[in-house]
């Protein structure tokens, strides 16, 4: 069997997996946050594109997060290699969950091209009184998530606002 390494793995696909992985991520994750457009409640898609638009070359904070067994994470744990970080809310049953499969299914489209480990994804709950570690820990055994690249993450208020600022996610 050859094996070739992840970069020329990478370069034969012209990276559309991990260019897929990272939209689905960005549009997909941030469909959420554009409010309630039937009631029109908070509902701002011109100032949420423009948060997202700002929000490309930022330098994002070293945030400290709680992992599914309550033990601390710091975003500087995922530098030297590609990071998805995917917004979710554990409560939501309709845009979450699609989202979080479609990353499932597309994520090992990706480790097989590129190598078990040659990225990670890192899904936040937004919802900072509920999107506990155990609650995370469910919501990722519900969706059949267990990965060794995935690693889902909570944390107080302060800091998902912190983060969903400097990637330029909007929600309320």
């Amino acid at each position: 069997m050859i094996r070739t390494d992840p970069a020329s793995a990478f370069a034969r696909s012209g990276g559309r997996v991990l260019w897929f992985l990272l939209a689905a991520a960005v549009v997909f994750g941030a469909a959420p946050a554009l409010g309630d457009p039937l009631s029109g409640k908070g509902y701002a898609p011109e100032e949420a594109y423009r948060q997202s638009q700002a929000a490309i070359g930022r330098t994002v904070g070293d945030y400290a997060f709680l992992d599914t067994d309550g033990h601390p994470v710091k975003l500087s744990d995922f530098r030297g290699r590609p990071l998805v970080v995917n917004l979710v809310y554990t409560a939501c049953t309709s845009v979450c969950p699609l989202i979080v499969d479609l990353l499932g299914r597309t994520s090992a489209v990706a480790r097989d091209a590129l190598g078990e480990n040659s990225f990670s994804i890192v899904p936040v709950g937004f919802d900072s009184t509920a999107d506990s570690p155990q609650r995370m820990r469910a919501f990722a055994r519900s969706h059949g998530i267990g990965a060794s690249n995935w690693t889902f993450l909570s944390a107080d208020a302060e800091t998902v606002n912190n983060l969903a600022r400097d990637i330029g996610f909007v929600f309320f």
